[in-house]
């Protein structure tokens, strides 16, 4: 297959303006008030992106949901999360859609919620970005939700070996897929400043796990985030009713890394 590509100009949402402001609930892991961030799509549109600002919390995990329909009536179509350990979060914060998303139709509302840990009240700032259809070229688009694991926490705790560069034990991440799924994440979390890690994600029984994927991590003056690795070539091999786990190794023993997973469930 030839590289993917569109003559669409892609939009943003809002436009010529600061994102739109989401006051986030005081108790850790609480969904938010949706937000509007489009009050009426002008044409069936795809989900290619969500930026995040925060303001200046250190040490917050946090997950976004896309929801499309009316006030109250939100149906979820993305969800991403991440982590920011001080305010020095340099970049774009940009979490894009690996896979756009095909879920947006004609006239229909698009909002934004939060949810994160700590009890911070400070508010937030978030835009989106997308194609309006049709789409020319030979772009790659999914109706199927993007969704993440664990979801209203942090990752779950892989612990590398004592001696460096060896792995740690496996740590279960999802007990049986609903479906096979297709993975465009993986979240790795570690903030000791110099680190250098890398998390596998396994598939099978415990004690029989087979590495899938493999990626590497460095914390640079331990500031930053969001955390998250992206594949830019989706992986599809995890099938239906399949245990999924992540294991750690890094170049200081014992330490734990943060992980989940962003994905898709099949059919795409």
């Amino acid at each position: 297959m030839g590289m993917q590509w569109t003559t669409n100009a892609q939009q943003v949402a809002p436009s010529a303006a600061v994102g739109v402001s989401v006051t986030p609930s005081g108790t850790a892991w609480v969904d938010s008030s949706w937000v509007q961030v489009i009050a009426s799509a002008s044409a069936d549109a795809v989900l290619t992106g969500i930026i995040v600002a925060q303001p200046g919390i250190s040490n917050v995990d946090f997950e976004v949901d896309i929801g499309v329909g009316g006030a109250g009536s939100e149906v979820v179509i993305a969800t991403v999360k991440g982590f920011f350990i001080d305010n020095l979060a340099y970049g774009p914060n940009l979490f894009p859609c690996i896979l756009p998303i095909d879920a947006i139709p004609n006239g229909s509302r698009v909002a934004v919620r939060m949810r994160k840990s700590g009890t911070s009240v400070l508010t937030w700032s978030f835009a989106i970005t997308y194609y309006l259809k049709p789409i020319t070229g030979t772009l790659l688009v999914t109706a199927s939700p993007l969704l993440c694991v664990p979801t209203g926490a942090v990752g779950v705790s892989a612990t590398a070996n004592l001696s460096t560069w060896v792995s740690g034990s496996w740590v279960e991440l999802i007990a049986s897929t609903a479906s096979a799924i297709v993975v465009t994440g993986v979240y790795a979390k570690n903030s000791l400043t110099g680190l250098q890690y890398e998390v596998d994600i396994g598939t099978g029984g415990a004690g029989s796990e087979t590495t899938v994927h493999t990626v590497r991590c460095y914390n640079n003056n331990g500031d930053g985030g969001p955390y998250m690795n992206w594949l830019r070539n989706p992986l599809d091999n995890i099938p239906s009713s399949t245990r999924v786990a992540c294991r750690a190794r890094a170049n200081s023993g014992s330490q734990v890394v943060l992980v989940g997973l962003l994905y898709h469930a099949k059919p795409l």
